[in-house]
């Protein structure tokens, strides 16, 4: 009876990893899994049963870890880790398990930053240090450095996200917010206008009174909403939920997240995943709404 590829993969990359010394492991544990990999990531963002995904995703990420375990200086490895590990984390494990979603973001956040530090000497040196001297950062990271930047940002946040009330967290959200501007200049456009959502989200985390800047969120969001076309359904969820609902724009909440609920979560194949679970938190938003406003 044949194996599922996935168990057929991991098992081949722990035995390279136990058999070959550690420092050639990683091109060659690359060289061997990138179709399983490429194929599984294709599969899983086409999916629109989330329930199949919250299962088998875990898998996976044992998967991942194991990978980080055999190359663990290799950005790309520790990117793609982090950002299933992110990915999971807010989808199914802030709203109902907050302290497996700590779990995960830490995991996620120490992952995305060692991948970004490979890239940069400069982030590397201050990524931890007081936003006061964070400024060198930005201007050392270029075009090339654009999937690790964002993968940084969006861990980072999530992993904010999931300490409501740390102020030593909330601390590090300037620095955040210069990294989404650089990215921001490498690439508006990159992954259907994730830049202008992240900057939206960033100038909501806080209220205006400790430097919120919703106005200028709402440009962002709408910038992303026009880049993609209104293809990415998440972008108009994060709209409602971090800009409509806070200011207490009922009218506009209840607008974008009905177009969510109207659109097919396939136009665009590789958004399959996401728009569904933007479809799911639409609906649940808007049965929460009489209550909240």
């Amino acid at each position: 009876m044949g194996r599922h590829p996935l168990v057929s993969a991991g098992a081949v990359l722990l035995l390279l990893c136990i058999c070959l010394p550690l420092a050639g492991c990683g091109a060659l544990v690359r060289s061997a899994t990138s179709p399983v990999m490429e194929n599984l990531a294709s599969s899983i963002k086409r999916q629109q049963d989330l329930e199949t995904v919250r299962q088998g995703i875990p898998s996976y990420m044992l998967f991942m870890d194991a990978m980080v375990q055999g190359s663990p200086c290799d950005e790309d490895t520790l990117t793609s880790a982090s950002s299933l590990l992110t990915a999971y984390a807010v989808a199914f494990t802030l709203d109902n398990d907050p302290e497996r979603a700590r779990l995960m973001t830490a995991k996620a956040k120490d992952y995305a930053v060692r991948a970004l530090a490979q890239r940069s000497n400069v982030f590397a040196r201050l990524w931890d240090k007081p936003a006061a001297e964070f400024g060198p950062v930005p201007a050392d990271l270029g075009p090339d450095d654009v999937k690790y930047l964002h993968a940084a940002i969006t861990a980072w946040g999530a992993y904010i996200k999931a300490r409501p009330g740390s102020w030593t967290d909330v601390a590090d959200v300037p620095k955040l917010q210069a990294l989404a501007r650089r990215l921001l200049e490498l690439d508006p456009t990159y992954s259907h206008g994730a830049p202008h959502v992240l900057m939206g989200v960033l100038y909501t985390l806080l209220p205006p009174a400790y430097g919120g800047k919703p106005e200028l969120a709402r440009e962002h969001f709408e910038e992303a909403i026009r880049i993609s076309q209104g293809a990415d359904l998440l972008a108009m969820v994060t709209y409602a939920e971090n800009y409509a609902r806070p200011l207490q724009d009922r009218e506009l909440h209840d607008r974008l997240l009905h177009r969510v609920l109207e659109t097919p979560v396939d136009t665009v194949p590789e958004l399959t995943l996401q728009n569904a679970l933007a479809r799911r938190a639409a609906s649940a938003l808007l049965d929460q709404a009489d209550d909240y406003f």
